[in-house]
């Protein structure tokens, strides 16, 4: 038996009269109240009570509400969790670029670092085939011979030297010129001689070949 008839059966069976129904249309009256869900006289009226009550009238209209906010709160949980995961995709983003960009900058840093040791290198092949040739040129002015490593002539050793330099720099014009002129004028002093074969495979290297 629902809790209101209960105290509506039991207020009509008061044994206080003043406390029972005063007539049968008061004891309609509250039944009535309790088949459409109003509050009952029989009852006292508590607010947890007449809350109760009054969700029962509407709850249709609360049932549309209930529906409306879970709508709105899962709605709201999904634009939050869309944002902070846009949030941290952005940041993975940020963090890759920073990285892609240190790592370049090291590269460029460590080409950049290369390239110098290389030039260094190449200067110095090239300071040291100067002095070989001019070693060679005053050995052969005092009709000597002037010998380098693996007992080749010093002259040799100074067009492998420019050759090397030529290899490690290629914008080490000086070193450019002086094998150019160094090899013609051997040309020129020995005819018979075959001229020194100097090749450039497209990948930034020489090889020389003394026949």
């Amino acid at each position: 038996i629902p809790t209101d008839l209960d105290w509506i059966v039991m207020k009509a069976l008061e044994k206080d009269r003043s406390r029972r129904y005063e007539t049968a249309n008061g004891f309609a009256a509250d039944l009535r109240r309790h088949m459409e869900n109003q509050p009952v006289l029989a009852r006292p009226p508590g607010v947890g009570y007449l809350l109760s009550r009054f969700v029962r009238r509407h709850k249709f209209g609360f049932a549309a509400g209930a529906a409306v906010a879970v709508a709105l709160l899962a709605g709201i949980a999904a634009t939050t969790w869309g944002l902070l995961r846009e949030k941290a995709a952005r940041k993975t983003a940020e963090s890759e670029t920073t990285r892609a960009e240190s790592e370049a900058t090291k590269a460029i840093a460590a080409n950049k670092a290369n390239k110098q040791n290389l030039h260094r290198a190449s200067m110095a092949d090239f300071a040291t085939a100067v002095k070989a040739l001019e070693e060679d040129s005053e050995a052969t002015d005092k009709g000597e011979s002037a010998l380098g490593f693996a007992g080749k002539s010093r002259w040799h050793e100074g067009v492998v030297l420019l050759t090397r330099a030529l290899e490690r720099d290629l914008q080490n014009s000086a070193a450019a010129l002086r094998l150019y002129e160094t090899l013609r004028r051997r040309q020129a002093e020995k005819r018979d001689w075959p001229l020194i074969t100097l090749t450039h495979d497209g990948d930034k290297s020489f090889s020389s070949t003394v026949l």
